[in-house]
């Protein structure tokens, strides 16, 4: 178990290095693109919240592991609880975001939707006699 612990500590310190890095790269290119959707600022906001509590939670969590000392402080254990709860509902509420960005975007003005509900047009009334 001791091993196991050792392992998810340092994937938690090398994640909590590596993701402010991707997410600021991803978030410049996100803006920067003309073609691509323009982001709202709440995502901007989420994003950036996720650049500050994710390194926060995943470098504090693995540097916690490795020394008890952290673990049992209460200041830094609240510290790394809060941070890792607040990554996870920012990771949540920017889910569900995307999601509803998607489903608003999707308004069925593309040619592959099926054709709305409604009367069929009637050959009877289409021809004049």
């Amino acid at each position: 178990m001791e091993v196991f612990l050792k392992g998810v500590a340092v994937l938690l310190l090398l994640f909590g290095a590596a993701y402010p890095m991707g997410a600021l790269v991803n978030l410049a290119t996100r803006l920067t693109n003309k073609d691509a959707p323009r982001l709202t600022p709440v995502q901007v906001g989420l994003r950036l919240s996720l650049i500050a509590s994710v390194p926060l939670a995943g470098i504090l969590g693995g540097l916690a592991v490795f020394v008890p000392a952290i673990w049992e402080s209460n200041m830094l254990r609240i510290l790394i609880i809060a941070a890792a709860a607040a990554s996870a509902g920012d990771f949540i509420v920017l889910a569900l975001l995307s999601r509803l960005e998607a489903s608003q975007t999707g308004d069925g003005s593309d040619a592959s939707s099926p054709a709305p509900d409604g009367p069929e047009p009637n050959a009877w009334n289409s021809e004049e006699a």
